[in-house]
């Protein structure tokens, strides 16, 4: 059975009928009278329909259990349904169905009391026999994270005691869902240019893979004699000189900081920590957009770790970041000298790297050992993207 069952049972009424039994016995053995002997069968069967009912409570309700996973953004409304089923002819009146949801999802239509990081809502519902009832419920994402739905339990009057029933819905309601971060807008992200030899291809870049020769064309008298292609030359009878890829390095690492420190080196949630991590979305979709790939850091506390999202490109690899952002807990904080230290000896080639959080005297100078290393730094300052300058020296804009 899928419901655990609660009786508040009024134990001094049953206690009382029971004594008025017992004495009805007494007296109609006494006076020899039959009338009182009716009285008592119909108790007796009064009590007998209690218990079977008791006892058959609950044990062809079936609540609909699908699994169901939704993604929304900040603001928009997830719907899902509850639906009940009763196989039996025993009815259900007039009673309310309870459930809790995660606090960062809200209806103000149904909605009943806060319980901590919970909200409990409540909807009147009457289940028939041989019937199915469900309702829908419309929430709207209200913060990021996950949500959730448990403790469902149903509530409604004992139709012969009319005492008040609560089955308590017994095992895990598979009904999730993740809210991205809206996106914040950060100027001046299309300007950046790039200066270092990488992977990606581009005809612009000033940067020639050596290994990787596309093609020959005619040998020019300014060509250098290295780059005449001598297998080529001789099959046409001509100097041919070897044409290479143009290649730079496109990719991006964004370092997000959730913190900042007290005078005496505490780490404390930055009253700006979701701004950061709404601009990462935007960052990210950006570049994602881009055709380009991407890796993410947070300063969050996980169970490997700080919070990391591999290099990747795509619009899979954008959910995924969308999803570690989603699921940040701004109240774990991991040490950012860390996640700069891991940065320094994981990453050899020269990239760009995008800084979203505080800058105190500790960041900044990890932030110009990774310029030293031959990384661009960039950081965001009023929603625009600017260059990291060293420290003394005059910011400018890309």
């Amino acid at each position: 059975m899928q419901w655990r069952k609660t009786i508040q049972e009024n134990h001094l009424q049953i206690d009382v009928l029971m004594v008025m039994v017992a004495l009805l016995a007494v007296v109609s053995l006494f006076l020899e009278r039959r009338l009182p002997f009716l009285f008592i069968g119909l108790l007796a069967i009064y009590f007998l329909f209690i218990r079977m009912y008791n006892k058959k409570m609950g044990e062809k309700l079936i609540l609909a259990n699908p699994t169901r996973f939704t993604r929304v953004f900040v603001g928009e409304e997830l719907h899902f349904e509850i639906k009940i089923r009763n196989h039996s002819v025993m009815p259900y009146m007039k009673g309310y169905l309870y459930f809790d949801a995660s606090h960062n999802v809200m209806n103000h239509n149904y909605f009943h009391l806060k319980y901590g990081e919970w909200n409990t809502y409540r909807i009147p519902i009457s289940i028939v026999g041989k019937d199915e009832v469900s309702a829908t419920v419309p929430l709207k994402a209200m913060s990021r994270g996950k949500m959730g739905i448990r403790n469902i339990r149903y509530t409604f009057s004992h139709p012969l005691t009319f005492e008040t029933v609560e089955l308590a819905f017994d095992g895990h309601y598979d009904t999730t869902a993740i809210i991205y971060p809206n996106a914040k807008s950060v100027q001046n992200i299309t300007n950046t240019h790039d200066n270092y030899f990488g992977e990606e291809t581009s005809p612009f870049s000033t940067y020639e893979d050596v290994l990787q020769p596309i093609h020959t064309r005619d040998y020019l008298p300014s060509d250098s004699f290295k780059r005449i292609h001598w297998k080529a030359s001789a099959k046409r009878q001509t100097l041919q000189t070897k044409v290479f890829e143009h290649n730079q390095n496109l990719s991006w690492l964004l370092l997000i900081n959730i913190a900042v420190k007290s005078p005496l080196g505490n780490d404390y949630v930055s009253k700006d920590a979701e701004k950061y991590l709404s601009e990462a979305a935007y960052i990210a979709k950006h570049i994602i957009k881009q055709g380009l790939p991407v890796e993410m850091f947070v300063n969050n506390y996980t169970t490997s770790g700080p919070l990391h999202v591999k290099e990747g490109k795509g619009i899979g690899h954008f959910r995924r970041i969308l999803e570690a952002l989603a699921i940040v807990d701004v109240n774990n904080i991991y040490p950012m000298n860390s996640i700069f230290y891991l940065v320094s000896n994981q990453h050899m080639h020269s990239q760009r790297i995008i800084y979203l959080g505080d800058s105190d005297n500790d960041n900044r100078e990890s932030i110009e050992e990774l310029k030293t290393l031959g990384h661009q730094v960039f950081y965001i300052e009023a929603s625009t993207l600017l260059p990291f300058a060293a420290k003394g020296r005059e910011r400018h804009e890309v």
